[in-house]
């Protein structure tokens, strides 16, 4: 059963990129904040220990900056590339 749930979080990481991506795009910091901040709290609940571990430096940066700036950028790059690769191995153990 916890699989099955994983393996439905896992299944949400293309959503959360393009939502990711949507509020990069617009800069729109309230909408990064608050989804960095939940998935900091739900990745680390399924094991994610790194996707958590880097949502809470993102949300670290734009809490103490109050803006995206490079650096946030970079560490959204970081989080991207880390839920694609998730969505790439979910997908080959498919199958």
């Amino acid at each position: 059963m916890y699989e099955a749930l994983k393996q439905k979080y896992v299944a949400s990481f293309t959503t959360k990129s393009e939502q990711i991506n949507q509020a990069l795009g617009c800069s729109d910091i309230q909408a990064l904040t608050v989804l960095v901040h939940q998935m900091a709290g739900s990745s680390g609940s399924y094991g994610f220990d790194q996707i958590s571990a880097l949502c809470i430096q993102i949300e670290d940066l734009i809490l103490k900056t109050h803006n995206i700036n490079p650096a946030v950028e970079q560490k959204c790059q970081q989080l991207l590339t880390l839920l694609s690769s998730h969505i790439n191995d979910s997908k080959h153990s498919a199958n």
